[in-house]
């Protein structure tokens, strides 16, 4: 797993969590990632989370 995957995988736990109030474009730009770069990494099947 690169650095990227591990990033993108800590955010969508992040997002998943009940608590939760960040969006994705606030969690991927405080950990310096693209957007499209976590949403293609949810539609690589590691999750749903494209449809954040």
């Amino acid at each position: 797993m690169n650095e990227a995957s591990t990033i993108f995988s800590l955010i969508h736990q992040t997002l998943s969590g009940s608590e939760n109030e960040l969006s994705v474009s606030m969690m991927c730009q405080t950990a310096g990632v693209s957007r499209s770069g976590y949403c293609r990494f949810g539609q690589a099947g590691t999750g749903n989370t494209g449809s954040r």
